[in-house]
């Protein structure tokens, strides 16, 4: 799982195609998820400074994807106004630039349901 989304990771940096990049970002965010709750069930983990500190750069890390996320479809949105706002779209034409699609996402699935346990308030307990 995590070896897969970090191979994902290297190819589309290497590629740099919005697919390959997409892909990875989806590789990465599902393996967060399952990451934190290997280690929240276990309280030896928990309490230890580098699971700690693992965890906190883990957040990050998601922090940092979901940046980049955005930044893709900003980016994407922008190339394609300029494909059809005068002046650029001549030039656009003239060298045979296509609209790029940004990030697909699929409408279906885990990520778009919420469970009642997510619904439910935080409890903290100093």
């Amino acid at each position: 799982m995590l070896t897969d989304a970090r191979k994902a990771a290297q190819k589309a940096e290497k590629t740099g195609s919005s697919k390959d990049i997409e892909d990875a970002i989806n590789q990465i965010q599902q393996a967060i998820p399952k990451l934190s709750i290997a280690v929240e069930d276990n309280p030896e983990m928990k309490a230890d400074k580098t699971v700690t500190k693992f965890m906190n750069e883990l957040t990050d890390t998601a922090d940092k994807l979901m940046y980049a996320r955005r930044s893709v479809i900003d980016l994407s949105q922008t190339y394609n106004e300029k494909l059809v706002i005068f002046p650029s779209n001549m030039i656009a034409n003239m060298f045979g630039f296509k609209p790029e699609k940004g990030l697909a996402t699929a409408l279906t699935g885990s990520h778009v349901e919420v469970s009642s346990n997510e619904m439910k308030d935080v409890k903290v307990d100093l």
